[in-house]
């Protein structure tokens, strides 16, 4: 059994430089293997070096050597792929890669694919790491703009492509997710200022906490986001981030219907078993509170006509935040002395007017609690934002949960695996899936021995043809989400050559579609925000008809 700690393992049989002269690693491959499916496709027993009587006493334990080469440039995106080196029986590599990377360029400082290296590695053995950050960007305490987090997320972006690369994201995203919350309000400003960057970066490494607090926010901002940044969505986030927000907006809907039909309860008249008939001087008691709510719906509905409430860019943050908290920021003594202009009364007269305008306004303030709930983890007392982040999100929304995140996951798909070269009686030849041998020579052709179907690869196996016998034998494996797999083989020149072009449906779409929710069926269950029934059918029966004919009257 290996020993030791990360990263040299003692007993480890496998050998990775990441960059020459520093990042060496000694790890063991049943690890790998569990963790990697990138790992379990490579480290057989066919690509195994069988090391001489005289290395195994020396304590040489490597039989697989592998080098990291085309890394990507610096200040670009990818993770470099892992080569398999020849090594002979002492486990001394036989043809040295000269372009092998180094940790130091000229001076300049390591080049970041190392570090990200190092970190997805490490996570394979449970070793916990940190995101570096270093602070504001010189903006106001109570901004969101300065914990943009740039650097950040590129550095985590750097880390998934590894990751996704060795196909080990379950063993990473635990350890990211956990270097990443530990910023607290930093990284969820950075979130509030960037979400729809953050939403993919959630779905990528399965974050719920991360990609829960970019959802919220994405449907906050929703009328705000241009064209283009929601086509940045995936698609499976767009669909979830549109179905949200057509919930919130009929939440607004049922909010706005119950404040407009709103009556004091004074004004309600009820007649006591016939004994007490009601007269014309019974409304005429209560002209003043007419008059104010007259005013109130006055607002209101000029709030409705310029688009200024769930319609705004805002999504009715301001028009909600007033009614809900600020309810002495409208209406206020500026906007009745415009309609006294209109509507003079005495002084008392104005005094009553504005009381009962008053308590109309401190009733319907409730009416608006659910919508200026703050379900996100950013402290908006602290950290103001300028959109609602009402919406409740499940985890059964998580895309990689119910299978529409679009998400590779840790298992290679039919695209990916890609034609398979064989060529040469014992030689090695790199593929998606790992390594193949011929034993033979001469010319000939091979074929797929039987179409398979379902998630599993299956065996994989030609018979040659023509001078000499070919036998060719190997086993590819691999996972796609489902579709149907066929193969066909083709001759190739040269002696004991064969490739084999693997073609049919693939279970993992990498083109993003963007869903018009008008055109889909939705076969889930909506976790909808709940809403009191009786609120729902408060003032039904006493809903007023809109009044014809008046004259209108300036008021903001």
């Amino acid at each position: 059994m290996a020993k030791g700690r990360f990263p040299q393992i003692e007993g480890g049989d496998v050998h990775i430089v990441v960059a020459r002269g520093s990042q060496i690693y000694q790890l063991d491959s049943d690890t790998l293997r569990r963790a990697s499916k990138f790992f379990e496709h490579v480290l057989t027993e066919d690509n195994a070096v069988c090391l001489s009587k005289r290395a195994v006493n020396s304590g040489i334990t490597t039989r697989w050597h592998f080098e990291l080469v085309e890394r990507p440039v610096r200040g670009e995106h990818g993770s470099g792929k892992l080569h398999l080196m020849d090594i002979d029986a002492d486990a001394r590599v036989m043809h040295p890669n000269r372009r092998a990377p180094i940790d130091i360029e000229n001076g300049m400082a390591p080049n970041p694919i190392f570090s990200h290296w190092h970190r997805v590695l490490g996570s394979i053995y449970n070793q916990p790491f940190e995101i570096e950050y270093s602070g504001l960007n010189n903006q106001p305490g109570n901004s969101i703009i300065g914990h943009d987090f740039v650097s950040v997320l590129e550095g985590v972006m750097g880390i998934v492509e590894v990751a996704e690369y060795l196909r080990c994201m379950s063993a990473v995203s635990r350890t990211l997710d956990v270097a990443l919350v530990t910023h607290g309000q930093a990284l969820w400003c950075s979130i509030a200022n960037n979400p729809v960057v953050w939403s993919e970066l959630g779905r990528r490494i399965q974050s719920w906490m991360i990609f829960k607090e970019s959802v919220i926010h994405v449907v906050g901002q929703w009328n705000m986001l241009k064209p283009v940044q929601k086509k940045g969505l995936h698609a499976s986030v767009y669909k979830l981030c549109a179905r949200k927000h057509n919930e919130l907006y009929d939440i607004k809907m049922k909010v706005d219907s119950i404040i407009y039909k709103y009556y004091p309860p004074q004004l309600s008249k009820n007649e006591d078993n016939g004994t007490k008939t009601i007269q014309r001087a019974s409304y005429a008691n209560d002209i003043f509170v007419w008059i104010a709510l007259d005013i109130f719906r006055h607002w209101f509905g000029k709030a409705v006509i310029s688009k200024n409430h769930r319609d705004a860019e805002d999504g009715g943050y301001w028009f909600y935040n007033c009614i809900g908290k600020n309810y002495d920021k409208y209406l206020t003594m500026d906007d009745l002395n415009l309609f006294h202009n209109r509507f003079p009364m005495s002084p008392k007269g104005k005094t009553v007017v504005r009381s009962f305008l008053q308590d109309i306004k401190i009733a319907v303030k409730p009416k608006c609690e659910q919508l200026l709930k703050n379900e996100s983890s950013l402290d908006v007392d602290k950290f103001t934002v300028d959109w609602l982040t009402c919406i409740k999100l499940g985890k059964r929304d998580a895309p990689w949960l119910n299978n529409q995140g679009g998400h590779k996951g840790d298992e290679y798909t039919e695209a990916e695996l890609g034609p398979v070269e064989v060529s040469g009686a014992g030689t090695r030849v790199h593929s998606n899936t790992g390594f193949y041998k011929d034993n033979g020579g001469g010319q000939g052709s091979a074929r797929r021995s039987k179409k398979q179907t379902g998630p599993k690869w299956g065996a994989f196996e030609g018979q040659g043809q023509g001078e000499g016998q070919v036998q060719v034998q190997g086993r590819g494996r691999g996972r796609g989400r489902g579709g149907k797999i066929s193969g066909s083989g083709r001759t190739v020149g040269g002696t004991g050559g064969y490739s084999s072009a693997m073609h049919g449906e693939s279970g993992y779409d990498s083109q993003r579609k963007y869903v018009d929710l008008a055109d889909e069926d939705e076969e889930d269950e909506e976790e909808e925000m709940e809403m009191d029934d009786e609120e729902l059918d408060m003032f039904e029966t006493m809903a007023g008809q809109d009044d014809e004919g008046e004259e209108d009257w300036d008021m903001n």
